[in-house]
Formats: structure tokens, C-alpha cells, sequence
């Protein structure tokens, strides 16, 4: 076998290896939360016993630059409740998180909260939130909020998996594929 055939087998096979964990990412950590329907919540009501907002600094040191960015974090904490409830988001350059804090707000204005949780996690320490409604009944944080930022993710990961195990493809069955495509 030649030097050139080698690589392109390598880099082939390289692609078909990244393409399937793309898939399996895609599927595994951002579908549960994406597909997921309100039939399959549970609601958690009681008292606030604490709210608080975080702002972390996170640095990525690669070898070339740093990268800074800030990662807020809302926790809500319920009378009689050992769970810890938080919000979390990656909010770039910024220093405050508009969104949470009228959360935070809204939150201890009301004296009773209703979370939001899948059924399957409510023995977990930390569960995913998908609503929070204040005590007077209005919706402070739904569903899409929740799940805004995976509309573009999962299919931009799924998109991505499919195209580089289709290079493998390609790679391994040439002629077939020119076949199907029609060239």
C-alpha cells in the first residue's frame, strides 16, 4: 500500500469515527432535553428558601490566545427541598445577565414558586429546569427558553455527523455513490 492510500484511509475512517459521535452527541445530551413534552413534567411548588445569581469567569487557555467568556448561573433553592434548582447559560463578554436577574426579581417579589422537572429527575441533586411559574401564576421562565439554544444545535450536530460519515462513504464505496447521486 502507498504513502498517499494510507492517509486517505486514515483521514476516511478519521471522519466515519467523528461523524457517528456526532450523531451520538446530538441524540444523547441535546434530544432528551429538546423533545421532551410537558405531559412528561412534574411540578415542584413550595416556598423560596434562597435565589441567588452567579457569574463565573471562564478561561480557555489554548496554545495560541485565551479565550474569556462568563457563564451565569441562577440557583433556587424551595423550603422543605434538598434539591438545588439552577439555570445556567454561557453569556459570551458580558457581565450581567438581563434575563436572570428579572427572574431573580420576579422570584423573590413571590412568596411560593412552581419548577418544572422531568419526572425522571426528581430524585437528582440537580435537576434540568424547564419552567418556573411565580405564585400569582404568570410564567417567568417556559419551555422555549429552555430549549432555545438546541433549535439550532441538534441539527447543525446532526447535519455535521451525517456530511463527515458521508465522506467516509464516498471514500469506501466510490463508485455506488456516484451511482445514487447520478454523475
Amino acid at each position: 500500500m502507498n504513502n498517499k492510500k494510507w492517509w486517505k484511509n486514515y483521514y476516511a475512517e478519521l471522519n466515519l469515527t467523528v461523524g457517528i459521535t456526532l450523531i451520538f452527541c446530538a441524540f444523547y445530551f441535546f434530544a432528551p432535553t429538546l423533545f421532551t413534552s410537558k405531559s412528561s413534567l412534574i411540578s415542584i411548588t413550595g416556598q423560596i428558601k434562597k435565589v441567588e445569581t452567579y457569574y463565573t469567569q471562564i478561561i480557555t487557555d489554548n496554545r495560541f490566545h485565551k479565550v474569556k467568556s462568563t457563564k451565569s448561573e441562577l440557583q433556587l433553592q424551595i423550603i422543605g427541598q434538598t434539591q438545588i434548582y439552577s439555570l445556567t447559560k454561557n453569556i459570551g463578554y458580558d457581565y450581567r445577565n438581563e434575563k436572570y436577574e428579572n427572574i431573580k426579581t420576579a422570584l423573590l417579589n413571590s412568596k411560593k414558586v412552581k419548577v418544572w422537572i422531568k419526572k425522571t429527575q426528581s430524585e437528582k441533586w440537580n435537576p434540568v429546569i424547564f419552567q418556573l411559574e411565580n405564585d400569582d401564576g404568570p410564567i417567568i421562565y417556559d419551555m422555549n427558553d429552555a430549549k432555545s439554544e438546541l433549535y439550532f444545535l441538534f441539527p447543525f450536530m446532526i447535519i455535521l455527523g451525517l456530511f463527515s460519515t458521508s465522506i467516509f462513504l464516498r471514500h469506501r464505496y466510490p463508485k455506488k455513490i456516484k451511482k445514487i447521486i447520478g454523475i
